[in-house]
Parts: structure tokens; C-alpha cells; sequence
């Protein structure tokens, strides 16, 4: 499904200067990519293992960027925990499912490290990675890869700080916004079972 997102940075890049901002001064615009519209916001997780959606936009800037980063919002992340304990249908008793750690070792998509940060850290993990649309590849592993570490309490799984590395828009990140169209991928990594729900990212786009 392509995603269509305009943005009026003319009207903008008028504004500033008029009030004597310059494209240079470090002035962004932040505009935000719809990913529950596109069907791309919306993660059925199990405890330690990833998941991951992939799909593509179309994007209209009516000025060139020249510089930007990608954010997160607190709000734009809502995660739903489900029971980990499972009824024996045969016997009725009561069984837990496996550990966070168990199963993020056992399916082997992952580092010592990742698991480690999510499973005994309690850390949400989402990585969005952004090539070409005939580059952006089923194994999530090819264009600009931004990492999002998402601390969360663990007994609420309330959102403490969100941190995204790196800092600044790839080249490559930065070429595509400008041609207009581009492909994305996102993997989710949870310490819990549940939904994870990221409904939007942030582009802070500079002139």
C-alpha cells in the first residue's frame, strides 16, 4: 500500500524569512508518517521474538532537504500485554509459555547483546530500516537502519524514555525523501506478549 504524505515547506521556507530563520540555521519542520493508516503500525509480538511489516510511500516536499533526524513520540506507542499463561486443554492445569530470553535465543534472529536489552532489561526494541522501494528486501537488513530503544517499567510496561541512534538522516534516507518515494521496514522486538502499537514516526526534515 502506498502512503502519501505532503509537505508545504515553501510556505515554511517563506516564513523564515521573513522572521530572519535561514535553511541553515538549524531550523527543521517535523512531519509525521501515518503508519497505522498504511497498515504498518500495528505488531502481534510474542516475548522475544521479532516481527517485522514492511510496505512504501510517497512523499511531497516542495523544497530540498538538505538535513533531518527521525523520532519517536511517547504517545505514538501503545502496548497491550497479554496473559502468558496458558490452559492445558487436556490435563486443566495451568502452564506458563516460554521465558522472553528462551525464545529470543532459541529463534536465532538476533544477537546475545538484543535479547540481553530486551528480555532482561525490559526494553522495547523497534528498528525502521529506509531504502528504495525495489530495495527494501523481506529480511529487513538492507538501506538506512534507524534504532529505536524504548525503556519501559516492568510492571506497567509504561514508556520511561525513547532513544533513537542514529542521531541524523542517512544520505541515502535524505536522496529518497527528495525523489519522492521510498521504502520502509520495521521490526518490533518485545519483552511481552501482546500488540504493539506504533502509530506514527517522526521526520524532523531541515531546509
Amino acid at each position: 500500500m502506498v502512503r502519501k504524505s505532503t509537505v508545504f515547506l515553501g510556505v515554511f521556507a517563506a516564513f523564515t524569512s521573513l522572521i530572519g530563520g535561514c535553511p541553515g540555521g538549524g531550523i527543521t519542520i517535523p512531519v509525521d508518517l501515518d503508519l497505522s493508516g498504511s497498515g504498518l503500525g500495528t505488531f502481534q509480538v510474542e516475548a522475544g521474538v521479532k516481527t517485522q511489516l514492511s510496505g512504501r510511500f510517497s512523499f511531497n516536499a516542495e523544497q530540498t532537504i538538505g538535513s533531518g533526524s527521525l523520532s519517536i513520540s511517547n504517545d505514538a506507542i501503545t502496548i497491550t500485554e497479554a496473559s502468558t499463561i496458558i490452559r492445558d486443554k487436556i490435563g486443566g492445569q495451568l502452564q506458563e509459555g516460554p521465558t522472553c530470553l528462551d525464545a529470543c535465543t532459541a529463534s536465532g534472529l538476533v544477537s546475545t547483546v538484543v535479547c540481553d536489552s530486551v528480555c532482561n532489561n525490559h526494553n522495547l526494541l523497534v528498528t525502521i530500516w529506509i531504502n528504495t522501494v525495489d530495495g527494501t528486501d523481506a529480511e529487513c537488513e538492507s538501506g538506512d537502519q534507524y534504532d529505536a530503544e524504548v525503556a519501559l517499567t516492568e510492571e506497567t510496561n509504561d514508556i520511561e524514555s525513547i532513544s533513537v541512534e542514529p542521531r541524523f538522516m542517512g544520505d541515502l534516507t535524505k536522496d529518497l525523501l527528495n525523489q519522492g518515494e521510498f521504502g520502509i521496514c520495521i521490526t518490533v522486538i518485545a519483552p511481552i506478549t501482546g500488540t504493539v502499537e506504533v502509530s506514527d514516526l517522526r521526520l524532523n526534515v531541515g531546509l
